[in-house]
Formats: C-alpha cells, sequence, structure tokens
C-alpha cells in the first residue's frame, strides 16, 4: 500500500503513474478527499476534547466556589461535547474504513527504470543466473505436481 503522504504530495504523480499502468480506476481522488475528511475530523475531536478538558476543570472550580447554577450549566455543556466527541469517532471510524479500502484499491507506483508493456512479454531479463534447466517433459505448475494438503502441511511445519 503507498503512504498516504505520496499521494497527498504528489497527486500529480500519483495520477499519471495510475494512467501507465492502465489503472484509471484507481480511487486517488477518492482517497484524497477522504484524507482530508478524516483529518478535519481529527482537528475538531481534538479541539474539543481540549475544551472539554478545560471545562471540566473550570466546572471543578465554580463548584468549589459555591457557584452551582454556573458549574452545572457549563456541566451540561461538556456532556453535549461528549456527545459531539463520540458522534465525530463514529464518522472517524466509518472514513477510515472507507480511507483504508481505496488505499488497497491503488496499486504501486511502477519504478522508472520499469520499461511500459502490456504483459509479461514485455518485460527485459536485467539479469540471469546459472542456466535454464530443460527438460524432456513440460513443466509443470506447483499445485499440480503435489496435492494441496501437502503444500499446507509444509507451510504449517516451516512456521
Amino acid at each position: 500500500m503507498l503512504d498516504i503522504k505520496v499521494i497527498r504530495d504528489n497527486p500529480d504523480q500519483v495520477m499519471a503513474a495510475m494512467q501507465t499502468l492502465g489503472a484509471d480506476d484507481a480511487p486517488v481522488g477518492l482517497v484524497l478527499r477522504l484524507d482530508e475528511r478524516r483529518r478535519d475530523i481529527l482537528a475538531r475531536v481534538e479541539a474539543l476534547r481540549a475544551e472539554r478538558n478545560v471545562g471540566s476543570k473550570r466546572v471543578g472550580e465554580l463548584m468549589r466556589d459555591g457557584r452551582r447554577t454556573e458549574g452545572e450549566a457549563l456541566r451540561q455543556h461538556m456532556s453535549s461535547i461528549g456527545d459531539e466527541i463520540h458522534t465525530l469517532d463514529e464518522e472517524l471510524a466509518q472514513v477510515e474504513a472507507a480511507l483504508n479500502d481505496a488505499m488497497l484499491r491503488i496499486p504501486n507506483l511502477p519504478h522508472a527504470s520499469v520499461p511500459l508493456g502490456q504483459d509479461e512479454r514485455d518485460n527485459i531479463v536485467t539479469r540471469t543466473h546459472g542456466s535454464l534447466r530443460q527438460f524432456a517433459f513440460p513443466a509443470a505448475p506447483h499445485w499440480i505436481l503435489a496435492p494441496p494438503w501437502i503444500l499446507l502441511t509444509s507451510i504449517a511445519a516451516s512456521s
């Protein structure tokens, strides 16, 4: 998954890379909007929590000074701030889930050294190690050579 800072700081480059990859449906714009909303919510929640902390101290001071009417009014206001924080926390959870989903749908950026191509036939070999083995029969993929339970058993044993 790409770092949100990369998308936030270089949206045009990310969009260009998505076009290069043929991933025009990558939700880069949605990610930017959700990230902005997430940051707005976080800033608002932080400000409300700071206000609640100051207000809660003030309620205690008012009660100690015998100004119960003012203290109760401020306590009710602090309660409404708590309700707003709760509502914003719920919205934040939804925004973060949507943001995470959208981020997962954006492919990694291609390296500048990688040539553009339609499929694996357009790949270039940059280096090899040893020589390719020649078989007297067509090579088979691993899922045909070993039943799935053997593969799972060997994976579990190596853990």
